[in-house]
């Protein structure tokens, strides 16, 4: 499953030998809690790019997901889960489904945030981001993993240069041997 074959990849970088689940869901749980006392969790209208294991929406969550791994989410139907490509339109986005003629259409709202963390794909993720961003949604990218991580250098170098890219602002939080930095813009809301 291509899925866990990125996951394991991510842990690789971070300098361990395998996928540890029990470690991602307590850096997932750690990093949710963060998001939901900055008031960020229960204000996420998009989110990029995961899977079951590594995605913040829970079942009960009105959080739409984009993302190519929606065979991850078996069964589920409370969730809106797609796998498409993101559009610029006059008043903000279209999402247009792949294999599918339903596009959905979302406008940005300035209490809302498009959110992506520790992204497979930097480079993508960072240019979805920015079309969000200049469409007027508020974006977020995070990272979050363990001050020892082999890239965790490098993983802020990424959030320095996605700050420069939208002009906004870094948070670094420290939660244990756990960090969480952000990058977070508002967007020209219209």
């Amino acid at each position: 499953m291509e899925y866990l074959k990125l996951l394991l990849k991510q842990y690789e970088e971070r300098g361990e030998s395998k996928l540890d689940l029990e470690k991602l869901k307590k850096e997932i749980e750690i990093y949710k809690k963060s998001l939901k006392e900055d008031g960020i969790l229960d204000n996420i209208c998009l989110e990029l790019g995961k899977g079951n294991l590594d995605s913040v929406s829970d079942t009960d969550s009105r959080i739409t997901l984009l993302t190519s791994f929606k065979n991850t989410f078996p069964n589920d139907k409370a969730r809106v889960i797609l796998d498409g490509e993101i559009l610029k339109n006059p008043h903000g986005i279209t999402i247009k489904e792949n294999n599918s003629h339903e596009d959905i259409t979302m406008q940005p709202n300035n209490q809302q945030y498009c959110i992506a963390h520790n992204p497979f794909d930097y480079e993508k993720t960072c240019s979805d981001l920015q079309v969000l961003h200049n469409q007027g949604f508020n974006v977020i990218l995070g990272m979050f993993g363990n001050f020892s991580d082999k890239n965790y250098q490098e993983k802020l170098e990424q959030l320095r240069k996605f700050r420069e890219m939208v002009a906004g602002v870094m948070v670094l939080k420290n939660k244990g041997d756990t960090y969480i930095s952000l990058v977070k813009t508002k967007g020209s809301y219209k």
